[in-house]
């Protein structure tokens, strides 16, 4: 509904990232896609900035971002 007038940025959860399981993370990932994304405006990101190598597991980023490569396409 946004999608025209202004782009949202976010939606998955810093502390899941450094403690769910890669398998979790895919899934919030394709819900997100599936909720925010049809029409455009919508980037997936963690809801705060990763500052530290710790804040995120290497393998939740990665199942992040092969996620959004592979559904996440307009």
């Amino acid at each position: 509904k946004m999608g025209k007038k202004m782009t949202l940025c976010g939606g998955i959860s810093l502390v899941d990232m450094a403690h769910a399981s890669k398998e979790y993370t895919i899934d919030v990932t394709k819900k997100l896609l599936d909720e925010c994304a049809p029409g455009g405006g919508f980037i997936v990101d963690t809801d705060k900035s990763m500052l530290y190598l710790n804040d995120a597991k290497p393998e939740n980023v990665k199942a992040m971002i092969e996620t959004v490569d592979k559904y996440g396409r307009y």
